[in-house]
């Protein structure tokens, strides 16, 4: 496979600030700049507001985090950037569009204009990732294309920049393989034929991006191959948390492998969201901690194409930084030293 032509060193782009925005591209299985393979090192950080406490107010929790993680959008970056993380993925959504948090679309946009700008700076690439889906579960089958408009507008701002990517639904859930392709399938015509983007689109899978539907990830990649008229610009969203298991080990390598690893090394599989905690289950950082390390040692050679962690900084266990927002935390060093900066 094409993981095997490029040579490991390569995959050390996140190392030295860039002095160009090349742009990022899907070959093969693989994320590559240019002749260069790519892998993720990222953090999933809450820049721009994007769901309400569901009543149509403003979360008190995300409004904090946000307002004070756009404001020091820079300085952040920057403490990423020096730990080695080359990518942030910031979560937006309709629900932070409106009354709730007095932004319209066109200010909603412009502050991710912002975000991107500061990230170019410090040198990360953005992908932007709208999490609506992950709160319709089976309603996505009739709702998906709300955010259509929000999709347009964003990738008009910044579809021409290179170093910003997109992923359209963020752990999609209580549909059926079948359901999940048909909204994919919808979705990618959208952003091909409509909105225009050529770019990389990360497709997360169904049951909260846990496995690979590999039929339907092939029949995916088919269809957004005919429609660019060229090799597919498809990626495969993988996420996991623990949910109460003790470490990553044995039956769990296991389980994960079954399921998701066997297919790095013939299809382009990037993890968007791993984490240490989930509601109703205990924190666990030691078992991330074991995750980063498999993945840079074993899946990362084989063709899995990187990591993105969650969260930068937030209320609950999954919260990487100290309280001020920029310095890592115990957990955060854990992947710092596992993943970000691990050889």
């Amino acid at each position: 496979m094409l993981a095997t032509l490029l040579v490991v060193a390569t995959v050390l782009t996140a190392c030295g600030a860039p002095t160009a925005r090349p742009r990022l591209a899907v070959r093969g299985n693989l994320l590559v700049v240019g002749h260069s393979r790519w892998i993720a090192r990222g953090v999933v950080d809450y820049l721009v507001p994007f769901y309400t406490d569901g009543s149509g107010v403003p979360d008190p929790a995300l409004a904090s985090y946000v307002r004070t993680d756009f404001t020091d959008r820079s300085r952040a970056f920057a403490a990423m950037r020096a730990d080695g993380i080359n990518v942030v993925r910031v979560p937006v959504g309709m629900p932070g569009v409106g009354s709730a948090y007095h932004l319209s679309l066109a200010l909603y946009v412009r502050q991710l204009v912002r975000v991107a700008a500061a990230a170019h700076a410090a040198g990360l690439r953005v992908l932007i990732c709208w999490w609506d889906s992950l709160a319709q579960g089976s309603q996505l089958v009739t709702s998906y294309r709300a955010d259509f408009p929000m999709m347009a507008a964003v990738a008009r701002a910044l579809r021409r920049d290179p170093w910003v990517f997109f992923e359209p639904d963020n752990e999609p859930n209580g549909v059926t393989v079948a359901q999940w392709l048909h909204v994919m399938e919808a979705t990618d015509r959208e952003w091909r034929r409509v909105i225009g983007y050529r770019g990389p689109l990360v497709i997360d899978t169904p049951g909260y991006s846990w496995t690979f539907p590999v039929r339907a990830a092939a029949t995916l990649q088919h269809l957004d191959a005919s429609l660019l008229g060229s090799g597919p610009q498809l990626v495969f969203a993988n996420q996991r948390y623990p949910d109460g298991v003790s470490c990553f080990c044995s039956a769990q390598q296991a389980q994960w492998e079954a399921l998701v690893g066997r297919w790095v090394g013939h299809y382009p599989i990037l993890g968007t969201e791993y984490g240490d905690f989930n509601a109703g289950f205990p924190a666990n950082g030691a078992w991330l901690v074991e995750l980063a390390r498999y993945l840079l040692h074993v899946a990362v050679p084989r063709g899995d194409n990187g990591m993105i962690t969650f969260v930068w900084s937030w209320v609950d266990p999954n919260s990487l930084t100290t309280t001020d927002h920029r310095t890592l935390d115990h957990l955060g060093i854990g992947i710092l030293r596992s993943f970000w900066m691990g050889r």
